[in-house]
This record gives structure tokens, C-alpha cells and sequence, in this order.
């Protein structure tokens, strides 16, 4: 009989690490969005939603604050499922991804149909802060969560 080696004990594998830019993408939904949302709403919105006398302003301001919290909301419980590996975590943060982008740009044209603005600049620097900014935020998550090595192997069963 030739010696045979002995065959490794396997045991339950250990869980994939939720570690690297993953965690910042996780903090950044569960933490930072929420607390950046929140003082937008308390020392931007609100005190503008209050201070005006213009019933479009003010119908504006409500939209927006609508879609703050709607968003704000969404991306808590997708950075609660990326944090807790769950099945579809991955396709939901794609779909979050999406509905910033696209609830931000049609916010933008919103704004620019209600208000009409007289001003280049104005209209650059909301532009930037509608459009820019979350088509910069979009690009940089959603090829992360396409390309990263972590996310594959931390989401191996979703993403076969």
C-alpha cells in the first residue's frame, strides 16, 4: 500500500471580508450620505422652504427635499446589505447608483424649468451640483462594484 498523505481537514469557510474601498463605499452610504443629508436639509432647505414667498420656490424645495430623503433612505438600506453580504446587495447598489444619477439630472432640468435662470454662473454652479458631481460619484462606484476583485469574490454566489 503506498503511503498516502493525509487529506486536509476542511471546514466551514471563513465569511469574505468586508474591507478596503468597500468599507469607505459602505461608510459613505450608511453614514456620510445620511448626516450630509440631514444638515443640508436642517440649514439649506428648510430655512429656504420657510423664508420664501414663492409658491414654485417653495413647491421646488419640497421636491427636493422629497428626493433627499427618498434617496437618502434608499442608500442606507444598500449599504446595510453590502455590509451584511446579502443576496442582491451588489444589483441593488447598482440600481441606488442609477436613481441618484438619473433623479439628479431630472431634478436639474426641473430646477432650470421652474426657475429659469437670468444667469450663466448660477446655472453652471447648480449645474455642477446636480450634474457633475453625481455623474463623477456614479462613474467611480458603479466601475468599482464592475471591476473590484473584493466584490467579486465578497459576492462571488450574486454575481455568477
Amino acid at each position: 500500500m503506498p503511503d498516502q498523505q493525509p487529506q486536509p481537514v476542511v471546514g466551514p469557510r471563513n465569511p469574505p471580508a468586508i474591507a478596503g474601498w468597500l468599507v469607505l463605499f459602505c461608510l459613505i452610504l450608511t453614514v456620510v450620505n445620511p448626516l450630509a443629508s440631514v444638515y443640508e436639509l436642517a440649514t439649506v432647505i428648510a430655512p429656504a422652504f420657510f423664508a420664501t414667498n414663492v409658491a414654485r420656490v417653495a413647491w421646488l424645495l419640497a421636491v427636493q427635499a422629497l428626493l433627499i430623503a427618498g434617496l437618502t433612505i434608499f442608500s442606507v438600506v444598500v449599504g446595510v446589505r453590502l455590509w451584511l453580504i446579502k443576496a442582491g446587495a451588489v444589483a441593488t447598489a447598482r440600481r441606488f447608483l442609477w436613481a441618484y444619477l438619473l433623479l439628479s439630472i431630472a431634478y436639474f432640468v426641473l430646477w432650470i424649468s421652474v426657475v429659469r435662470p437670468g444667469s450663466t454662473l448660477n446655472l453652471a454652479a447648480i449645474g455642477f451640483g446636480f450634474v457633475v458631481r453625481p455623474i463623477g460619484f456614479f462613474a467611480l462606484w458603479f466601475s468599482y462594484l464592475e471591476h473590484s476583485k473584493r466584490v467579486r469574490e465578497t459576492y462571488s454566489a450574486e454575481l455568477r
